[in-house]
């Protein structure tokens, strides 16, 4: 799967479908569908990052994103 340290992510989880929702008109959008594995990794991974960068103090209190 997922290997943190060597930072190895599998080809397998990568692999997403691509699902158009069709709208009024000619119009549609794409929608991704991402396996629920790779959901989980992601957000151990946020976590994780968030935490390390909280405790060595990484980021600036008046930093932000939009």
């Amino acid at each position: 799967m997922f290997q943190f340290q060597q930072s190895i992510f599998q080809i397998i989880l990568k692999i997403t479908r691509i699902v158009p929702i069709f709208k009024k008109g000619v119009k549609t959008n794409p929608i991704s569908m991402l396996s629920i594995v790779s959901k989980i990794t992601e957000k151990i991974m946020s976590k994780l990052i968030h935490v390390d960068s909280k405790i060595l103090d990484v980021l600036s209190a008046n930093q932000y994103g939009f």
